[in-house]
């Protein structure tokens, strides 16, 4: 989060509530705005690419985890 010019002193703790909440709410709609630019068919491409990245993460922590389970086993042929 970032915060845009000096720290702000209060004199009480509803009015830094208030203060923190409107912060919030700005940096949520920055947030809007900038995936609101992004067209369809560039977040479908965005969305697939990330399914892949995440399905290969998995993948190979499934090998670690496999590789750790297995560790020290013999292995036998029947």
């Amino acid at each position: 989060m970032t915060f845009r010019g000096p720290p702000i002193a209060t004199q009480t703790l509803e009015v830094a509530d208030q203060i923190l909440k409107k912060y919030q709410k700005e940096s949520h709609n920055d947030v809007e705005r900038e995936q609101s630019h992004v067209g369809g068919e560039e977040k479908a491409k965005f969305v697939k690419d990330l399914h892949v990245q995440v399905q290969e993460r998995i993948r190979r922590r499934e090998k670690q985890v496999a590789h750790r389970v297995n560790k020290g086993c013999k292995k036998v042929v029947f």
